[in-house]
């Protein structure tokens, strides 16, 4: 069953989906970890249906929307590294005692640019079982990109000069404006800072990485097999998978990927995924 509500962030208040199984304790709290800007929005109805799946497998869920993302109050533009870190603690609070540890293993699921908030999350917590999805591994260059979304929408020149430009507007103290998102110099410098490679592997049972691609046969990204290696050789379980879906973080049209959410049943109830 799926309800939603909305809980007191540090900033204002998280709109917060909750999943919780029928008839019976539950197996696991599942927190899901959204994406940053446009990518949350194209990706709700994939998580949502991602979390009713894990409710019905008798799993406690909840998806919230980060300050100044989605339907939770603020704007992106006065949202910051801290406070959405803060958001995730809040979002575990919406749950009650429900989601007390020595009762249920927790589990996290993150997608795209929210797999670089996991690091600092699993400072705090025990992690059973992580599920990242298309993670973005390195915040410097996930700004990168986003600012390069500012330069496709005209917003000034063309090409790398642009993008220069407006991350020297965010280095000189201003605000800028990317896809129609405000981008301050705090939150920049927050994201710039991130990278999955931070994770403290002892605080993790294990590790599920998931990406989309044409073919199952595409290698994973070599960013991505260089953060897998490291992992492994320091003694974290890491199985990966390659699934032919679309990204539907990024697509025009919402678009479904039925074998992910398989992946993530299977990786949350003891199983492994291939490779």
């Amino acid at each position: 069953m799926l309800e939603a509500c909305f809980v007191e962030g540090v900033a204002g208040r998280l709109f917060c989906v909750r999943a919780r199984p029928s008839g019976h304790p539950p197996r696991s709290t599942t927190l899901i970890v959204p994406p940053f800007a446009e990518e949350l929005n194209k990706s709700r109805h994939l998580l949502a249906a991602t979390a009713r799946r894990l409710a019905n497998a008798g799993h406690l869920v909840v998806l919230p929307d980060l300050f100044g993302t989605g339907d939770s109050e603020g704007d992106f533009g006065d949202a910051s590294v801290a406070t959405w870190e803060s958001d995730l603690e809040r979002a575990l609070a919406a749950l009650g005692e429900e989601w007390v540890l020595d009762a249920a293993a927790l589990n996290v699921i993150a997608l795209r640019a929210g797999a670089l908030l996991v690091p600092g999350f699993a400072r705090s917590h025990r992690v059973a079982a992580l599920v990242l999805i298309q993670p973005v591994t390195d915040g410097h260059k996930y700004l990168t990109r986003f600012l390069r979304l500012g330069t496709a929408a005209g917003i000034v020149g063309k090409g790398r000069e642009s993008a220069a430009n407006l991350k020297q507007a965010l280095d000189d103290g201003n605000s800028v404006e990317v896809a129609g998102y405000r981008l301050s110099p705090e939150l920049a410098a927050g994201i710039e800072g991130l990278s999955l490679s931070q994770l403290p592997p002892h605080s993790i049972n294990s590790v599920s990485w998931c990406e989309l691609a044409p073919s199952i046969d595409n290698p994973l990204l070599p960013a991505s097999q260089g953060v897998v290696d490291r992992w492994r050789k320091e003694g974290l379980g890491v199985h990966s998978a390659v699934l032919q879906c679309s990204q539907f973080w990024a697509t025009q049209e919402l678009a479904l990927c039925d074998r992910l959410i398989d992946v993530v049943e299977e990786a949350l109830g003891g199983s492994t995924i291939d490779n």
